[in-house]
């Protein structure tokens, strides 16, 4: 248990972990921490398979707030809002992580209901012509959302977004 974490850039709040270790065998039953406004948690299990390392890990994240985890990932402030939920699945094997991640295997799903999005970055995410020539200004209540991710040898695809909105 620890109050604050930091690592590089990153700080973490009110970290949890239980979990095992073994000569070449790592069990984290439970990993939980402040992320984003809400309470995330992880569960991961490493072991040696053919000469490598097999992970599997999955993990969820409930309620955080869409607009610090749009910082993070270096959106301008203001472009989006509400409560994310999320969960993850991976499992990858490989002597490096790099190797582990270029043959992974997983998925995310994210949802936010009650949230807003600037109409300018829908504009821009949208395939409609018209956002070249025009800046869409204000707001739009989002009713739902839904994106999914799926990682496969590496790639992640992300599926087309869901979302409604008035």
């Amino acid at each position: 248990v620890a109050d604050h974490v930091k690592f590089k850039s990153w700080r973490v709040a009110d970290l949890k972990l239980s979990g095992e270790m073994a000569p070449a065998k790592a069990t984290i039953e439970n990993l939980q921490f402040a992320f984003a406004g809400a309470r995330t948690s992880i569960h991961a299990k490493a072991e040696p398979r053919s000469g490598a390392t097999h992970l599997e890990a999955d993990g969820a994240v409930a309620g955080a707030d869409a607009a610090q985890m749009a910082a993070m990932l270096g959106a301008q402030r203001g472009e989006i809002g509400g409560k994310i939920d999320g969960r993850f699945t991976m499992a990858m094997t490989g002597k490096t992580l790099g190797d582990g991640l270029s043959a992974g295997q997983g998925s995310a799903v994210v949802t936010m209901r009650e949230g807003t999005v600037a109409r300018d970055l829908l504009e821009k995410s949208s395939t409609d012509l018209r956002t070249l020539f025009r800046k869409g200004e204000g707001r739009s209540h989002i009713e739902c959302l839904l994106a999914v991710a799926v990682l496969q040898n590496g790639i992640a695809r992300v599926q087309p977004l869901s979302l409604r909105t008035p």
